[in-house]
């Protein structure tokens, strides 16, 4: 099962690169409609606004996406469905919202890490070197999305954001019925 929920997330994240293509065409036509000519992001300021929209515009409706398809009847994200998947309870159940905001928003956690120690690089980001706080966000990063890889491939597969709650993610046979509602 290990090798459909990666395909599963590859499927996801075609979807996920197709919104950053939505969001940056949208963005930089807007500034040339309006007449907007932005310079390098160097001010404190500026990053916590970058670092603001990047995360309202990106992170949140991704985090959205995952906990609001996997709290639905089908349970899945559009990569899920595909590959015959589902998030349940571990008592079976189909998981309420709330508890699949959390679980999505930890699963995102370490690309909003990455994400924060890029937009607070000393200068501009992607252009001066980063600071050491810079590298132990990225190294942070690394480890929590390799902790979450690594345990797709161990027991039952449950993640450590599955554990805190306290979800699974299990094979659907073709003929399983959607559940209607969260018991």
């Amino acid at each position: 099962m290990a090798k459909r929920r990666i395909a599963a997330f590859g499927v996801d994240y075609l979807i996920i690169a197709a919104w950053i293509g939505l969001i940056t065409v949208v963005g930089f036509g807007a500034r040339a409609i309006l007449g907007i000519e932005t310079g390098p992001i160097l001010s404190q300021a500026d990053k916590l606004r970058g670092h603001a929209i990047a995360f309202l515009s990106l992170t949140l409706p991704v985090i959205l996406y995952f906990a609001i398809a996997e709290s639905s009847r089908w349970q899945a994200t559009v990569g899920k469905r595909a590959l015959g998947l589902r998030v349940q309870k571990v008592t079976g159940a189909r998981v309420g919202l709330g508890r699949s905001l959390a679980r999505s928003a930890i699963k995102f956690l370490p690309w909003e890490v990455a994400h924060t120690a890029i937009w607070h690089v000393p200068g501009q980001p992607f252009v001066s070197m980063p600071a050491p706080i810079d590298f132990l966000g990225y190294a942070v990063a690394l480890a929590g999305a390799g902790v979450f890889a690594a345990a797709v491939f161990r027991g039952r597969g449950r993640t450590p954001y599955d554990l805190v709650a306290g979800t699974m993610v299990v094979e659907v046979p073709p003929d399983t019925p959607d559940l209607v509602a969260e018991t």
